[in-house]
């Protein structure tokens, strides 16, 4: 989260909330995407031209084109669980020269079949590109979930009124091979969430909600979205495992007071609804995946867990 007293920093907690240590924060702007490594030495950022990786023994960045050309759009990045790698969603175009390292590799000499807006997958240390291929689509936002595997990370593709639909990546050598969240190839189901143990994930619709089996990407489960989320609009709510067998949606009602319901996975059956012992407005939700939960509520982080 960020350093109240200095909002160039980010601060790195523990499971006890305690500080344990601060990154500095490259180029910090509203419309930027970070993601911290597994062992909270280094930040990476997504920004509307680049990709920055800052940390004690690390700095390089990697252009690409402008996220605020026509149609504009916002990326996403991420840290591999082993921290040796970052995975970024880009707009391709000129890279610039600023390299302080000299070792980028070339995203011209890299596999990218298709057309327009990309994956690439990028050394943590030298921030060469590893793979990349195109997402066949120019892209209003993304969002990028990484598997407990390892090997796969799920990109969210949004095209704005046009919809959002998912895609299951992993890298072999410099070609990145793409799998459909959706076997049926619906451009109303994003991924939202995976199960800690990897085995299933959430998909979310216009007005659905399904679970679907990995690798193989069956349909396990699907329900109305009104029938388990209890108030709001479906597309307005925030989802998590709470641990491998539960799931929570989380969203804000209309004077800004938490709701979150708590669902069984796979089977997305309506188990109830948390009651919280004091009025939170959270502006961040986050599972932890290990039987808890974080909400940011202005300045205040709090950690939940079920009773």
């Amino acid at each position: 989260m960020t350093c109240q007293d200095d909002p160039r920093q980010a601060v790195v907690l523990d499971g006890r909330l305690q500080e344990v240590r601060r990154v500095d924060v490259p180029l910090a702007s509203d419309t930027a995407s970070y993601a911290v490594s597994p062992d909270g030495s280094m930040l990476a950022a997504s920004l509307e031209d680049g990709i920055q990786v800052a940390g004690p023994d690390v700095g390089w960045r990697r252009g690409h084109g402008s996220w605020s050309d026509f149609p504009s759009g916002l990326g996403a990045c991420a840290f591999s669980p082993d921290g040796t790698e970052v995975w970024a969603t880009v707009r391709p175009g000129d890279p610039d020269d600023e390299d302080p390292d000299g070792e980028c590799g070339d995203p011209e000499q890299e596999d990218s079949e298709g057309w327009g807006d990309e994956c690439w997958v990028l050394d943590a240390v030298t921030g060469k590109v590893l793979g990349r291929t195109s997402m066949d689509s120019e892209m209003s936002y993304s969002h990028l979930t990484v598997h407990p595997d390892g090997r796969h990370v799920g990109v969210v593709v949004s095209e704005g009124q046009d919809g959002s639909f998912g895609y299951w990546l992993r890298r072999e050598g410099n070609r990145l091979v793409k799998t459909p969240t959706d076997l049926m190839g619906r451009h109303d189901r994003s991924l939202v969430a995976v199960a800690p143990d990897g085995r299933h994930y959430l998909n979310q619709g216009w007005v659905t909600l399904s679970t679907h089996s990995f690798p193989g990407a069956e349909l396990l489960t699907e329900r109305p979205a009104a029938d388990v989320l209890l108030r709001g609009r479906p597309w307005n709510y925030v989802f998590g495992y709470y641990d491998a067998s539960t799931v929570l949606a989380t969203v804000a009602d209309d004077d800004g007071v938490a709701s979150t319901v708590v669902l069984r996975a796979p089977s997305l059956e309506l188990l109830g609804e948390v009651e919280y012992p004091v009025r939170t407005r959270p502006r961040a939700v986050v599972c932890a995946g290990d039987g808890s939960w974080l909400t940011v509520d202005g300045t205040d982080l709090v950690r939940w867990s079920l009773g």
